[in-house]
């Protein structure tokens, strides 16, 4: 439970460095979130999988060396309890 607790905290913060488009290279993003460039990518690779069914999808932009996302937006994760 805790890495699932860890890599939803780690898909907010890079949600929000994507969002404000200052993720910079994947070397510095790893560097910024603070974990190794493997797990970056892991997480990039499951945050894709998340957004892929809403049709968006992160790009990686040469130009101004940051990632973002193809529609404008953010994610929005809720866990909640309904009692019956």
């Amino acid at each position: 439970m805790k890495n699932l607790i860890d890599d939803i905290k780690r898909i907010r913060t890079l949600n929000e460095l994507i969002r404000s488009e200052k993720t910079g290279p994947p070397e510095k993003c790893a560097e910024t979130m603070k974990c190794s460039p493997s797990a970056f990518f892991y997480l990039l690779r499951l945050y894709k999988r998340i957004l892929r069914p809403h049709g968006v999808s992160i790009i990686f932009d040469e130009e101004f060396q940051t990632y973002r996302y193809s529609k404008r937006g953010s994610l929005v994760i809720e866990i909640t309890f309904k009692e019956d």
